[in-house]
């Protein structure tokens, strides 16, 4: 796509509203459903989009999504990471939007206008975080939206607006204690255990000498 046409669509997007019709559908997902870290370590959630039958080239001009993560995660924010070639905030040029609020948690990003080039993915950006819970957690995605609710969001490189048939997935995050951490768990789960034994030993001892 030339410049004069990414401006062109550009100005349709802005004043007119809308595009061509999506020709097939697609998820917004992460790039695994099940991931496990140690509490307090760096995660990197990578979330990708893939088009309808597994194909995951599609000339994309535009995307913005939010992560949703499990209220009782104790998470903590590192930093969100757009993909270089969505980087771009429309024609205000880079950096991509976003909003690192943990209730929001936004990136939202176009391709470069005056380059013109699409992007075919997939991925679109990473969230870089660290959980401070150990247990299981549910992730998931939606939409960045800070423009009202007819914005569209997620545009092919056509000037297709996809919002309509995209879908959003989920990841479960195992987290688990830090080894030192588990030792020190286990020690104090096994101390009662050894004190009740030693005690035992200690009153068959006694029982022992009162018998000779």
């Amino acid at each position: 796509m030339t410049s004069a046409k990414s401006l062109i669509l550009a100005l349709i997007l802005i004043f007119v509203g809308f595009g061509a019709a999506p020709s097939r559908a697609a998820v917004v997902k992460f790039s695994q459903v099940d991931y496990t870290v140690d509490v307090g370590d760096l995660l990197a959630l990578e979330i990708l989009i893939e088009f309808e039958g597994g194909d995951p080239a599609m000339d994309l001009f535009s995307f913005g999504t939010r992560l949703l993560p499990d209220p009782t995660a104790a998470l903590v924010l590192d930093s969100i990471e757009v993909v270089s070639a969505l980087n771009f905030n429309g024609v205000l040029g880079p950096p991509a939007q976003t909003n690192t609020d943990l209730a929001v948690l936004g990136a939202k990003g176009t391709i470069e206008f005056l380059v013109g080039v699409d992007y075919a993915g997939p991925l679109l950006a990473t969230y870089n975080v660290r959980i401070n819970a150990v247990g299981n957690f549910t992730f998931g995605l939606d939409f960045f939206n800070t423009l009202g609710p007819t914005e569209q969001i997620f545009i092919g490189g056509n000037g297709q607006v996809l919002d309509s048939v995209i879908t959003f997935g989920e990841a479960t995050v195992n987290v688990v204690p830090e080894p030192g951490a588990a030792v020190l768990v286990l020690l104090a789960c096994l101390l009662p255990v050894m004190r009740h034994a030693r005690r035992l030993r200690g009153r068959e001892g006694s029982g022992a000498d009162a018998a000779e």
